[in-house]
C-alpha cells in the first residue's frame, strides 16, 4: 500500500479490520503518520510505503480543522494506492475524518457513473472516451496510448487531453491523476480521426517528472507510430500538440482552428515545423519574449479538488519550501504495475 499526501495540518491511520479468533470485528492501528505542521509542510508532497498481509483495512485521513487539505488553504491532496492501482484520492473535506474501506489484494472495480456527470464516481476521472460511437459522417477512430512513469511524488502528476488546438478552445475528452509514486500507468483510448489534439501533462511542484525527484517520463503512441517520447524534463506543464491519424495523411494546416503562422514547437528548440511531427511546449519559467506564442493553461489546472466553485483556491508560493531531512519517507523499491486499460462498452 502506498499513500501520497500533499502537506497540511493532517495525519492518517491504517486500521486492520479483520475478525479475531472469535469471529468478532476488531480495529487495530497497524500504521499511522505523525502530525504534519501546516507551516513546515505547506505546499509539500511526500510518499509513504509499507507492506501488509492480505485482509480488510480502513484508511482514515484526519484534518483537525475539518476543512481538508484543499482548497481553502492551498491545493493539498492525498492518493491511496496498492501495487500501482489507485484505491482512492481526496483532499476536499467537510469533516475532520475521511475513511476508505478496502481489501488487499485490491481488485479494481469497473468505472461507474451513478450521478451521470460523465466521471468515474470513485476517482473523478472522465469515463473512457470512445469516438467509435460517433454519428458524424466521416469520423473514424484511431488508437491513442498514453504511458506515464511517475517520480517519487506521483501525487503531483496529472494530465488532460483536449480535442482541438488548446485548452481554451478545445474540448476535454480525457484526464487522469494524481497517481501513486514511482509507478507506470498505461491508458488506451480510441479517438476521433481526423482531428487535432493537445495533451497537457502537469507537475504540481513545477519540477517535471525528472530528475530531482526520480526518473519519470511519458510517451504517446498511435498504433506503432511514436507521437512523443518525453524524458520528463519540464516545469509546471508540458504541452504536446498532435494530429490523428499520425500517418502523415493529415496535418495541422488541414484544420482551420490552427493558424498556419503559429509555431507549435518549443521556442528554445526552434526546429522547422514538419508536416506531421507533434510539438512539445514546456511552460517557461520566465515571461516569454515578444512574439512568442502565448500558452494558455486550462482553468482545471488551478482548480483541482476545489470544494466550492465560489471560493478560489489559495495560490501556491512561487518557490516551494526545501524538503526537511527529517521526513519519514520510505524509499523502498516498488513494483511497476501497468494501469488497467479501459475497454469501450460493448
Amino acid at each position: 500500500m502506498l499513500v501520497s499526501i500533499g502537506g497540511g495540518s493532517s495525519s492518517y491511520d491504517a486500521l486492520d479490520t479483520d475478525n479475531d479468533d472469535d469471529g468478532n470485528a476488531t480495529d487495530v492501528v497497524v500504521w499511522e503518520s505523525k502530525y504534519y505542521d501546516p507551516v513546515v509542510y505547506a505546499s509539500r508532497a511526500d510518499t509513504f510505503v509499507d507492506c501488509f498481509p492480505p485482509g480488510n483495512y480502513t484508511f482514515v485521513f484526519v484534518d483537525d480543522e475539518g476543512d481538508g487539505v484543499c482548497c481553502y488553504h492551498g491545493e493539498g491532496r492525498y492518493v491511496l494506492s496498492s501495487m500501482g492501482v489507485v484505491i482512492a484520492m481526496g483532499g476536499a473535506m467537510d469533516a475532520e475524518e475521511e475513511t476508505i474501506a478496502f481489501a488487499l489484494p485490491y481488485v479494481e472495480p469497473d468505472p461507474t457513473d451513478a450521478d451521470g456527470d460523465g466521471r468515474d464516481d470513485r476517482l473523478g476521472w472522465l469515463l473512457p472516451y470512445d469516438s467509435s460511437y460517433a454519428t458524424t459522417e466521416g469520423v473514424d477512430c484511431e488508437n491513442f496510448r498514453f504511458v506515464v512513469r511517475t517520480d517519487r511524488y506521483g501525487v503531483e502528476t496529472t494530465w488532460e487531453l483536449f480535442e482541438g488546438r488548446d485548452a481554451s478552445s478545445g474540448t476535454l475528452v480525457a484526464d487522469g491523476g494524481p497517481y501513486g509514486s514511482e509507478q507506470t500507468y498505461v491508458v488506451d483510448y480510441c479517438l476521433a480521426s481526423p482531428m487535432e489534439y493537445a495533451l497537457y501533462v502537469y507537475d504540481w511542484d513545477g519540477r517535471g517528472l525528472c530528475c530531482e525527484s526520480g526518473e519519470g517520463f511519458f510517451s504517446v503512441k498511435s498504433g506503432d507510430i511514436v507521437i512523443v517520447d518525453s524524458d520528463g524534463r519540464f516545469g509546471a506543464v508540458n504541452i504536446t500538440r498532435f494530429v490523428l491519424p499520425a500517418d502523415g495523411s493529415v496535418s495541422f494546416d488541414d484544420f482551420r482552428s490552427l493558424s498556419p503562422t503559429e509555431s507549435t514547437s518549443s521556442p528554445s528548440m526552434a526546429p522547422s515545423a514538419p508536416t506531421i511531427a507533434p510539438s512539445s511546449t514546456t511552460m517557461p519559467t520566465s515571461p516569454p519574449s515578444t512574439g512568442s506564442p502565448e500558452v494558455t493553461l486550462p482553468p482545471e489546472f488551478g482548480l483541482l479538488f476545489t470544494a466550492s466553485p465560489t471560493i478560489s483556491p489559495t495560490p501556491r508560493p512561487t518557490l516551494a519550501p526545501a524538503r526537511p531531512d527529517e521526513l519519514d519517507t520510505v524509499e523502498d523499491d516498488k513494483e511497476s504495475t501497468p494501469f488497467p486499460t479501459f475497454s469501450p462498452p460493448a
